[in-house]
C-alpha cells in the first residue's frame, strides 16, 4: 500500500512540476497562500528545482505549516522512500 502511495504522489507531483515549468508567470503565491489545511513540507536541502529561500517563503504562506528540512536534492524521496515514512510515523506519534 505504502508503495502505491509513493508512485501516486509522485505521478500528480511530476504533472504539478510540469505545469509549472511551462507556465512560468503562474502566481504560486496566491495559489499557496490559500492552503488552509495542516501541511507539512519536507524539502531537500540541495533541491535543484526549488530553493531553501522558496521552501521557508512557502511554509511561511501557508499557516499552518511545518518545515522539515533533510539531506539530499528534488529527488530524496525517490532515493530515500524509507525517509518518507519515518517521518510521517514521527509526525504521528
Amino acid at each position: 500500500m505504502f508503495a502505491g502511495s509513493l508512485y501516486n504522489f509522485y505521478k500528480h507531483g511530476f504533472y504539478v512540476f510540469r505545469i509549472i515549468k511551462k507556465n512560468k508567470d503562474i502566481d504560486l503565491e496566491n495559489f499557496i497562500k490559500r492552503i488552509k489545511i495542516k501541511t507539512l513540507l519536507i524539502w531537500g536541502e540541495t533541491d535543484e528545482y526549488f530553493s531553501m529561500l522558496q521552501a521557508r517563503k512557502f511554509n511561511k504562506l501557508i499557516r499552518n505549516s511545518e518545515l522539515k528540512i533533510i539531506k539530499g536534492n528534488h529527488d530524496w524521496c525517490l532515493l530515500y522512500p524509507e525517509k518518507i515514512r519515518e517521518i510521517l510515523e514521527n509526525e504521528n506519534n
